[in-house]
């Protein structure tokens, strides 16, 4: 639920904000280094162990149960945004952060002043293909924080692609 308020509340944030509140927000609101990596890890294992929890109770249970299956793929769907999501903020906070006598980094085609939707579509990119597509990054800095999101959710991704195949060969065996 906490997470699904977080993505309500930025989505209501993103749609409300010009350039001139996404610098003011850069200097407030950064999810920091060390916050990204942790909040990360927690809905990874929010998620793990929605599907723990699935799988015990499938296994002890005769039938698939569609509320705990829904549970599960909602975790797991609202978990794989919250973490692209966080990032999003992250890189658009790192781009403006003039407050800290940084600032760009980032070149993004078409537009000198990115707003949060460059920032979700570059996010989102490298949650689907762990891979940075056409945003060119020119900051050693910056680069070290796409290469991370890229792993983890390399990671987060192979293991619900493996979790996902067993739960369905649990599913079809249980027929």
């Amino acid at each position: 639920a906490g997470v699904a308020l977080y993505l309500v509340l930025v989505t209501v944030m993103i749609l409300r904000s010009d350039l001139d509140r996404i610098r003011r927000e850069s200097a407030l609101q950064d999810e920091g280094r060390i916050t990204i990596p942790v909040l990360t890890v927690i809905a990874a294992m929010a998620t793990l162990g929605a599907i723990i929890f699935w799988l015990r109770n499938a296994s002890a249970s005769e039938t698939v149960q569609p509320p705990l299956l829904a549970v599960m793929f909602l975790t797991t769907l609202l978990s794989w945004i919250f973490v692209h999501v966080m990032f999003a903020m992250h890189y658009a906070h790192e781009y403006y952060a003039q407050h800290r006598g940084k600032g760009g980094g980032m070149r993004f085609p078409g537009t000198k002043d990115p707003d949060y939707w460059d920032y979700i579509y570059f996010s989102f990119v490298i949650g689907t293909s762990t891979a940075v597509s056409d945003v060119a990054i020119t900051s050693c800095t910056i680069r070290r924080t796409p290469t991370a999101h890229g792993l983890i959710v390399f990671v987060f991704n192979v293991t619900m692609i493996a979790l996902t195949v067993s739960i369905a060969g649990d599913a079809i065996s249980m027929k």
